[in-house]
């Protein structure tokens, strides 16, 4: 299955440096698909990767 990687550098001098900031950051994230199957298929993906969360693990106690 073919993915998207994206890398950028960080430092003090590009625009995704930061200032020293103490509490709590947000960020969005925006996404779109321009192919209905492929969302359709990221969708699904998603809701069984969800689920897959959801189980309880053998031997984690909880």
């Amino acid at each position: 299955m073919d993915g998207t990687l994206l890398i950028f550098p960080n430092g003090p001098t590009t625009w995704h440096g930061h200032k020293s900031f103490v509490g709590s950051r947000y960020t969005i994230q925006l996404n779109y698909m321009t192919e209905d199957a492929k969302a359709r298929s990221e969708l699904r993906r998603h809701k069984l990767s969800a689920l897959a969360k959801k189980l309880p693990l053998p031997g984690m106690g909880y």
